[in-house]
């Protein structure tokens, strides 16, 4: 997976910025790799590539995760423990940190998950019960019913799922206290009412025509994941605490004439359903969260 850079392209002689982007840096063996396949003609789109210059990640079959009645912070553990997925693996459990991917054993899990010994029992015994997580002869495997690193099937690719970027899970989770766990878990509770195409938080998620987008305001948001909307100002700013590097996890983007008009978003590097058709739309969203190009709806 080659790194990453933003970049920032400047007009010399204005100073004036023309364009910000990411840069992808190429190991010799990656271009070695890319020349390869480009012999062979496997090309892959402008928009995959786009996707894949976000880190590596999973399709989390998200309505499966919202019916199961676990505590919240078991649910963010266990999108944590979807960012160690080998790839076409059925699910096993590896160090993706690591070069040689060896799978986790109950010491490094529990190293990951940086949680105390009875925390991480409970925590095991949880996600076992519910069989979001199996144990055959100490590895562990993801249900695939729920996460799948890898390609899917067609009957897989009618139901409802978004990308969940590993890096951006790591991240998030590994800045949170235990009680931030709990709070984490509101950004993915939300993803069935996130546009598939704008990333933004609506009541008509599969609309693909902005001006039809029927938004959803924080309050709105409060009662869809069981927050007294009356304390909504408190919420918003529980959700802004979350940040990837210098970006906000989510965003209130004005799009009317006045500033009560806004449209809310999620980090698209944290999770995007979209396809190739959306490709504009996921750039946009990129680069409004990259220069912070929001506003506060509590003010």
């Amino acid at each position: 997976m080659p790194k990453k850079r933003k970049i920032m392209i400047v007009e010399t002689e204005t100073g004036d910025v023309l364009e910000y982007g990411i840069q992808k840096i190429y190991t010799p063996q990656e271009i070695s790799q890319k020349n390869a396949k480009a012999r062979l003609g496997i090309q892959k789109s402008a928009f995959d590539e786009y996707i894949e210059s976000l880190g590596q990640y999973s399709f989390l079959f998200y309505n499966h995760l919202k019916k199961i009645n676990i505590p919240n912070e078991i649910k963010t553990r266990f999108i944590f423990l979807t960012a160690y997925i080998k790839y076409d693996s059925d699910g096993l459990l590896v160090d993706t940190d690591e070069k040689n991917q060896q799978p986790l054993n109950r010491g490094i899990l529990l190293e990951k998950m940086n949680v105390g010994e009875k925390a991480f029992i409970r925590t095991m015994n949880i996600l076992k019960e519910n069989k979001l997580v199996t144990e055959n002869k100490g590895l562990y495997y993801i249900n695939e019913k729920l996460v799948i690193r890898g390609r899917l099937s067609k009957q897989k690719m009618n139901q409802k799922f978004t990308r969940v970027f590993s890096d951006a899970i790591k991240e998030l989770y590994n800045k949170c206290s235990a009680r931030e766990q709990a709070q984490l878990y509101y950004f993915y509770s939300i993803l069935p009412l996130v546009n598939y195409k704008y990333n933004c938080v609506c009541h008509n998620p599969n609309e693909t025509e902005l001006s039809l987008i029927n938004k959803m305001s924080v309050q709105d948001i409060c009662m869809s994941v069981g927050y007294d909307p009356n304390h909504w100002k408190k919420f918003w700013n529980v959700l802004r605490g979350f940040k990837l590097g210098q970006e906000y996890c989510i965003s209130s983007t004005i799009v009317g004439d006045t500033f009560d008009d806004i449209l809310i978003k999620v980090n698209p590097k944290i999770y995007y359903a979209g396809n190739e058709n959306c490709f504009d739309d996921l750039q946009q969203c990129c680069y409004e969260f990259f220069i912070g190009n929001s506003t506060n709806p509590t003010k």
